[in-house]
């Protein structure tokens, strides 16, 4: 008399085995109890990932200026904001100093004169990076909606 047994997958006991579509493994009873239980757990971890997937993605469609990477994007703009006023500044200073430096010492009015033009210069140059910076605002606002 001949025995149908075969070695299951899990086990790897000679017993009378089940065969599983998904993987094409041979199972005993017990185990493919079992195999069943953990193909079902695993299911439901994709589901329930899925399903935080698609919330997240909707959370962010809804309000995008939750998303982290809007976040990131408006963290950035303050930063480099903060990084161009403080360079302005800076160079504002040392141009200040070089007029100190070059003016004649004796002639108040050449000085005042030369002043005045670096005045202006210093503001035609802030407007200037003001609009600069102005329309990059405005651009990486309108690249976001």
């Amino acid at each position: 008399m001949t025995t149908n047994k075969t070695q299951c997958f899990l086990c790897e006991k000679p017993k009378f085995t089940y065969s599983c579509r998904g993987c094409s493994n041979e199972f005993c009873f017990d185990d493919l109890t079992k195999h069943r239980q953990d193909l079902t757990e695993e299911f439901n971890t994709i589901i329930n990932n899925y399903d935080q997937f698609r919330e997240n993605l909707q959370q962010t469609k809804t309000n995008p200026q939750n998303s982290s990477l809007f976040i990131q994007i408006d963290q950035w703009e303050k930063n480099s904001i903060e990084i161009i006023r403080q360079t302005l500044l800076k160079e504002n200073k040392e141009f200040l100093v070089d007029i100190e430096e070059k003016s004649p010492k004796n002639s108040t009015i050449h000085r005042k004169s030369f002043l005045n033009k670096a005045r202006k210069h210093l503001s035609r140059e802030s407007q200037c990076n003001q609009q600069e910076v102005s329309r990059n605002i405005c651009f990486s606002h309108t690249q976001r909606c």
